[in-house]
């Protein structure tokens, strides 16, 4: 089958030259591929949550009259001081980069809202 095709190397060690029996094997086989599966599970729930303020800065950049672009809000931010690529405003709005709290801000300055409504602790900007 393939499962048994399947060699899990730890560390330097190859778990083929192991003295245990086939049985104990491939239940450790299993509990090492649940174990991989679960951490990477995890982990890539946690890195879809890199921030809670990029919703919230695509909502204001959106409802601004006129609208504000990400080009806009980059341009807005270098006249404060903060220099954010037009690719790192795009990964802030889907949750995919981290803020900093001197982004957190800037951005708020530059979309002239409070940082607290960034960060979802007020309901109005």
């Amino acid at each position: 089958s393939k499962t048994s095709e399947i060699r899990l190397i730890e560390g330097s060690h190859d778990i083929e030259n192991y003295p245990e029996s086939r049985e104990k094997r491939s239940g450790s086989w299993r509990d090492s591929l649940d174990k991989l599966v679960q951490r990477f599970l995890k982990y890539n729930f946690v890195a879809m949550q890199r921030n809670i303020v990029g919703a919230r800065v695509r909502r204001a950049r959106k409802s601004a009259k006129p609208q504000i672009s990400q080009i806009d809000l980059v341009a807005r931010l270098q006249l404060l001081g903060m220099r954010i690529e037009q690719s790192s405003i795009s990964k802030i709005e889907n949750g995919q980069r981290p803020v900093l709290d001197v982004e957190v801000v800037a951005l708020a300055k530059a979309l002239k809202v409070s940082v607290a409504w960034l960060l979802g602790e007020k309901d109005t900007p």
